[in-house]
């Protein structure tokens, strides 16, 4: 499982490259304010975007994932 989450981010990243390069940066595995963990945060010009990665494991745990997060 931890393979194919850094496999993924991995390919992510090889696509993302190219388009920031040289007018932007990208960091893995930053630690937040309440100290959890963000996957990926990208600097581009001038502006910065979180990007959290997840492995699909279908629609019903997707759906269940939306649930829990409108209650939060």
């Amino acid at each position: 499982m931890l393979v194919s989450i850094l496999r993924g981010r991995r390919y992510f990243l090889l696509y993302l490259r190219p388009i920031i390069n040289g007018t932007g940066n990208y960091y893995v595995e930053v630690r937040d304010r309440s100290l959890g963990r963000t996957d990926i945060i990208i600097d581009y010009r001038g502006e910065q975007f979180i990007v959290e990665t997840k492995i699909w494991r279908g629609n019903e745990y997707h759906l269940r994932g939306n649930v829990s997060l409108q209650i939060i």
